[in-house]
């Protein structure tokens, strides 16, 4: 089987769902090609049907956002949603531009992307009750998004009497809530720091107080960071799936995270972290305290949720489930 996997570069989770795709597919025996292109085509993505598919393409794989633009005559579409950005509940954090865009150019082209693909997916069950609800399509069939759990694994670091350590991984966008974690620090004082990354867009920003900024890392950097962190701050607003909650829970971090979206579906309260009301303040900082002062407590919630991430969100779970699918779709035209 070849699977063509043509993708805009995003700056977000849906890179990182690209490529660790296409190694999974490729471990397991399956030829995966990725196409790169230039962000730019996201505003105008219908330039790359002239575009052809590698040879012996079967499946081609493709964002919502741009799918319609790939749809080949004798290939099989799968077009999988990532992020909802129609999400009523996203509306009051966007700024105007961002609803112009939204609402006039990415609505319309999801809108022929679902109907052009053979098969919409969606990265949570949350995602794709959503987009149903909003496009009036059939539920996309939910497929949760892989984490490598020997890779994002535990490492217990030996180090005495240091601060209670939170660690942000994301974009610094309102979305993720960026803009709640100094006020969270400042109430939290100096008992505390917090570690952030630059995420994938490489917005600058300067580092305050208790916060301290660690810049865009590398995969093997991002484990070190999940490592020394005792827990994970994310207060975001909105998520498709959330890999970086269960990345630190796969190295057995507790996670302190909004109660809203996928977040609500991916995180047990209590038992594998700490679900706080979206955008308050005060709920984010008493349930850091608690932890701060049951260290125990967080290496249990941690221990949990590596095991729940090891059983339903493994990067083996999701590549079994994407071929399956690509053979059924297959299967349908009588194709092998």
């Amino acid at each position: 089987m070849n699977v063509w996997l043509p993708t805009i570069r995003a700056g977000s989770g849906s890179d990182i769902f690209t490529n660790r795709l296409a190694t999974a597919l490729e471990d397991r025996g399956v030829n995966a090609t990725i196409t790169w292109f230039d962000r730019y085509f996201e505003f105008a993505p219908g330039l790359l049907k002239i575009i052809n598919p590698p040879a012996n393409t079967d499946v081609i794989h493709v964002n919502s956002w741009s799918g319609f633009a790939f749809r080949r005559p004798g290939k099989k579409l799968i077009v999988t949603v990532h992020l909802c950005v129609h999400d009523p509940a996203l509306l009051q954090y966007k700024s105007l531009l961002q609803r112009i865009y939204h609402d006039n150019l990415i609505r319309n082209y999801e809108t022929s992307s679902f109907q052009c693909g053979d098969c919409v997916t969606a990265v949570s069950n949350y995602t794709s009750n959503i987009v149903q609800n909003i496009f009036n399509i059939d539920k996309p069939v939910p497929v949760y998004n892989g984490i490598d759990t020997g890779f994002f694994n535990v490492q217990e670091l030996n180090v005495k009497n240091k601060k209670f350590t939170l660690l942000f991984v994301g974009n610094t966008t309102r979305r993720k809530g960026f803009d709640l974690l100094e006020p969270i620090m400042d109430k939290l004082g100096n008992d505390f720091i917090l570690e952030y990354t630059s995420g994938l867009r490489k917005k600058s920003h300067t580092a305050t107080g208790n916060m301290i900024n660690i810049g865009q890392l590398d995969q093997n950097a991002l484990v070190d960071a999940y490592h020394r962190c005792d827990a994970l701050l994310f207060p975001s607003r909105l998520e498709g799936f959330g890999y970086s909650v269960c990345e630190a829970m796969a190295c057995g971090k507790p996670v302190i995270v909004s109660d809203n979206s996928s977040l609500s579906e991916i995180i047990r309260h209590g038992e594998t972290g700490l679900l706080c009301k979206t955008d308050d303040v005060d709920a984010f900082c008493n349930a850091v305290k608690v932890l701060s002062a049951d260290r125990d407590k967080g290496r249990e919630m941690g221990k949990a949720g590596r095991e729940f991430v090891v059983d339903n969100f493994s990067i083996t779970k999701m590549v079994r489930n994407y071929i399956r699918l690509y053979e059924d779709q297959l299967d349908n035209t009588g194709r092998k």
